[in-house]
């Protein structure tokens, strides 16, 4: 017997919408694949190039589980606690300190600000640490966008334990919950929290996205006007 295809959901009462980071607000994936590749380079020999393609390989999850991901795939060893805490320390700083308004899709700001006026609640759902994604939304002056915004930290993560802490914390309900992200992971942690799932074009192609069946498919945030309910 056949593989079934999961059924695609075709429309949704959206209220609240859970934006992953990197790749679907903000374009600081290569940014920050690229200081990934030297900082690992700086601090353990590593090859940088070896390095960039783990980290394309394993990106979307914890920043913990990420970094010891490349470490293994690279180094074919985990981090110690010592090892990670200095160099995520040193790679938020090189993110922020890389990090300026043009990291921003052209139409992020309008969209945030068109769904913030129509009354949606808007959230971030990040595998970045707490203090990296916090940070970012303040320098580029997004961060009062939101009614709040997650980092990734053991135990409380990107995905279903964040939309878990959401949906209980402002008493919403999951069937109104719009997930939108860049990655196979974000479509996964979607389904696996059970909220309607929207993939952006950019990092994956339009055909790999498919073969994940999101509930639906954009190119540009400004699509997301596509699930607000006007009035007749």
């Amino acid at each position: 017997m056949g593989d079934r295809l999961e059924t695609r959901r075709t429309s949704v009462n959206c209220e609240t919408l859970i934006f992953d980071w990197d790749g679907t607000l903000v374009n600081s994936l290569d940014m920050k694949i690229e200081n990934a590749g030297q900082l690992f380079n700086t601090f353990f020999g590593y090859s940088s190039e070896l390095v960039e393609q783990a980290y394309r390989q394993h990106s979307g999850v914890p920043r913990r589980v990420l970094f010891d991901a490349i470490s293994n795939s690279v180094g074919s060893r985990d981090l110690t606690d010592s090892e990670y805490f200095k160099i995520s320390c040193e790679f938020t700083e090189l993110n922020l300190f890389n990090l300026n308004e043009n990291h921003l899709f052209n139409d992020t700001v309008s969209t945030l600000d068109y769904l913030n006026t129509v009354g949606l609640n808007l959230f971030v759902s990040s595998s970045a640490t707490p203090e990296d994604v916090v940070a970012s939304a303040k320098r580029l002056g997004i961060y009062d966008k939101f009614v709040k915004v997650l980092g990734s930290v053991n135990g409380f993560g990107k995905g279903p334990e964040h939309i878990s802490y959401i949906l209980n914390k402002y008493n919403l309900n999951s069937e109104n919950v719009v997930m939108v992200g860049d990655e196979r992971a974000d479509v996964m942690l979607a389904k696996m929290a059970n909220v309607y799932s929207v993939a952006k074009q950019g990092s994956l192609k339009e055909t790999e996205l498919i073969e994940l069946n999101p509930d639906l498919i954009i190119s540009s945030l400004s699509e997301l006007s596509k699930l607000v309910k006007t009035e007749s």
